[in-house]
């Protein structure tokens, strides 16, 4: 068959993995000191709308310290 599930699950992580990794980077690059409570997913950069349009990345941020509590619930999710 064409259409794989494993394909699309690993296609749909590597992607959120790099759009994180990106956003991680852009953030070290304008402010390195304050990582650990600097908002990530105020900028849009991969969306097909401006935060003019929709003002998502005002209200529905995140911080870096946020990231491994997810992952850690999503491994124990994944293997229940």
């Amino acid at each position: 068959s064409f259409y794989s599930t494993s394909v699309l699950w690993r296609c749909f992580l590597s992607t959120c993995i790099g759009v994180t990794t990106l956003h991680g980077f852009q953030q070290l690059r304008h402010n390195p000191a304050n990582i650990l409570h600097a908002r990530f997913g105020i900028h849009r950069d991969f969306g097909l709308y401006a935060d003019d349009e929709a003002d998502y990345g005002q209200n529905f941020w995140w911080f870096i310290w946020e990231l491994p509590i997810f992952a850690m619930i999503g491994a124990i999710m994944g293997l229940g």
